[in-house]
């Protein structure tokens, strides 16, 4: 077996948008690089546009989708860190499927950087809600979050 002193693994991601909301996505995805969200991490990221198209270079994490029976255990660091980040540039969908967990250093991290935007914590406990909360309701995921559940 050959020594290998570095490998890596990118996933690309292409998005073509109209020029408004390409011009947030690419402030957005600026502003990312400039904030932690403590437990949970974004990965190492590059990215370029060519007229109205967005390509995200991203490191590729090795791991594995928190599952429905399993989201218990990341739900407070999930909302904690991200929900109720006082960063304007956050995540805007709640999805089990943006988020992974490392094999190598077993962390969240954060995969769909193009489901990132400018949010106030209201609305991120909103949108939290009805993705962990309402979602599966079964399984007692409700938090206080201070504002009225949807339905």
């Amino acid at each position: 077996m050959p020594n290998i002193v570095h490998k890596s693994l990118l996933m690309v991601h292409t998005v073509s948008y109209d020029s408004r909301h390409l011009e947030h996505q690419v402030e957005c995805l600026k502003k990312l690089r400039e904030y932690d969200y403590n437990r949970v991490k974004i990965p190492n990221f590059e990215f370029n546009v060519y007229r109205n198209v967005l390509t995200i270079h991203m490191d590729y994490i090795k791991g594995k989708q928190i599952t429905h029976e399993k989201r218990y255990l990341y739900k407070d660091i999930i909302y904690e860190d991200l929900v109720c980040s006082e960063n304007p540039v956050s995540v805007l969908g709640y999805t089990l499927e943006n988020f992974i967990i490392s094999k190598e250093d077993k962390q969240i991290y954060f995969i769909d950087l193009t489901d990132i935007g400018v949010s106030t914590v209201s609305q991120r406990k909103r949108q939290y809600n009805i993705d962990w909360v309402h979602e599966y309701p079964e399984i007692g995921l409700g938090i206080n979050t201070g504002d009225k559940i949807l339905k």
